[in-house]
């Protein structure tokens, strides 16, 4: 029945892919799975189930940096910096006091999200000691994806890069990002030493492929980010309902936008549909005409976006929801001073490879009546080849 050169365990009943044979092969990824973002949670928890889907037994690596504990704690982000001091007060008391409740609920069902979703390992690790005496189970590493090799934002570290994998064991790339256009001339050296022993490499952006083929001379291929690979039918599977029972304007932002708020009044005015922001921080607690939701884990995020009529975002993820639920949407990109560091490469790639650039946020947006409206046929056509594409690509690295 199977080829004689695969191995196979033991057959796994999995709650929404049923009965499949487990290969002996016992695999872990690597990425930022700690952040109470809804991006990092559930790309972390898209790559991990599709390694189970072909096949292999998977756990998300606990690994959690100095660098990177600052963004697990839900304190981290009560204390923002704003252009006043007093602000700042205002902002730390808003979140920590009048939200408080609501936040916390928020952590605590992105705790539950992680901790039915994720599968960690046995293990937490801190360094890449740890790593490399604590690992010895996982016969083959998939880093990926998020902005773990953005040597810009964070510091170089070996354990997003796999440093600490044993020669004989196999080292895979699953569409991690360098988050920016080009290496900073002090992260090169280390760069190119990280990768030179992966045993499958890729990005999720065409810049990233770039930037591998100028510093390693090698080729790599650009995969869809894991959220894509997962259909809305299983992701709606794992949503929980969120109590809104009309159409909504929903707003999503990196950072409180002045601009997509403009752009929601208008469509409101056109339409009458209310607006809703998940809002993680209080951005939007003084816009009387906003809807703030604070309290949205993942699964209801899930839910929020797929029942909204329009979605206007600056997320990459807010977009790639939109676009994997088939939802019309609004992109604004990211200003930078630095071309060298800007990070909407991840976005306008997107865009380019589905043909929908007409998306990105420009003042002329606030005029056209066609906003709701978007015409999915040919998007649709062109992620089932990129999808196919990218689940070809960790199949044939897995496998070979």
């Amino acid at each position: 029945m199977f080829e004689s050169t695969t191995y196979f365990t033991i057959i796994n009943i999995h709650p929404v892919l049923g009965w499949h044979v487990m290969k002996s092969s016992k695999v872990c990824t690597v990425t930022f799975h700690t952040s109470y973002n809804y991006g990092a949670v559930l790309q972390t928890c898209a790559l991990r189930k599709k390694v189970e889907e072909l096949g292999y037994a998977c756990d998300v690596l606990d690994y959690v940096p100095p660098f990177r504990e600052p963004f697990f704690f839900e304190r981290a982000k009560l204390f923002h910096r704003r252009s006043h001091p007093f602000l700042s007060v205002c902002y730390y008391i808003l979140n920590s006091v009048i939200l408080k409740k609501k936040r916390a609920l928020r952590f605590q069902r992105f705790r539950d999200f992680m901790e039915k979703e994720y599968h960690l390992s046995a293990g937490k690790y801190k360094n890449c000691e740890d790593l490399r005496t604590g690992t010895n189970e996982y016969d083959t590493f998939i880093c990926g994806s998020d902005q773990i090799w953005n040597t810009g934002n964070y510091q170089a570290d070996d354990g997003f890069f796999l440093n600490f994998v044993p020669d004989g064991k196999k080292k895979i790339a699953y569409a991690p990002s360098f988050g920016v256009n080009d290496l900073e001339e002090k992260s090169v050296d280390f760069v190119k030493k990280s990768l030179v022993s992966f045993h499958a490499l890729s990005t999720r952006e065409s810049q990233g492929k770039k930037i591998i083929s100028k510093y390693l001379e090698r080729d790599s291929e650009v995969v869809l980010d894991p959220t894509f690979l997962i259909s809305r039918e299983k992701w709606m599977e794992l949503a929980s309902p969120y109590p809104i029972n009309r159409p909504y304007i929903l707003c999503y932002f990196i950072h409180y936008s002045p601009q997509l708020i403009r752009l929601a009044n208008a469509i409101k005015k056109k339409t009458g549909y209310p607006i809703y922001c998940i809002d993680r921080n209080g951005e939007t607690f003084f816009r009387s005409e906003v809807n703030s939701i604070y309290d949205a884990g993942p699964r209801e995020f899930l839910t929020l976006i797929d029942n909204a009529a329009i979605v206007l975002t600056s997320s990459f993820h807010g977009t790639a929801f939109s676009i994997n639920f088939n939802k019309p949407f609004v992109t604004q990109l990211r200003s930078s001073k630095d071309e060298k560091k800007s990070v909407n490469s991840r976005v306008l790639d997107l865009f380019a490879r589905l043909n929908i650039s007409n998306r990105v946020f420009h003042d002329q947006l606030m005029d056209q009546t066609d906003v709701l409206t978007m015409d999915y046929e040919s998007v649709n056509q062109e992620l089932m080849r990129e999808r196919e594409h990218s689940t070809g690509f960790l199949k044939t690295a897995l496998e070979q």
